[in-house]
């Protein structure tokens, strides 16, 4: 996994396509790890970055994990939710 997945480290292919992926920056953190984490970051990526924009973070992150077929109930996201929240704290 990418181990650091926010969003300026994602870059879409190109303005007239913006959700098409184009790649991932920034493999400093990468490893094994529950891929759930890095849906974690960017759940807080979206927050923050939303916030320091002006706009209501809730139904990108709602669309972010319909991508990932996930809900905010997910016992393992929630998991790496707190574990992520305590890495920060360090």
């Amino acid at each position: 996994m990418q181990g650091d997945w926010c969003l300026p480290n994602v870059l879409t292919s190109n303005e007239a396509a913006p959700s098409v992926l184009g790649g991932i920056v920034d493999w400093s953190e990468a490893g094994w790890m529950d891929w759930r984490f890095c849906v974690a970051d960017g759940l807080w990526s979206i927050g923050y970055n939303s916030r320091r924009a002006g706009v209501d973070a809730s139904e990108l992150q709602i669309a972010f994990l319909d991508a990932c077929e996930l809900k905010l109930t997910d016992p393992a996201l929630i998991w790496c939710r707190k574990i992520r929240a305590l890495m920060a704290l360090i």
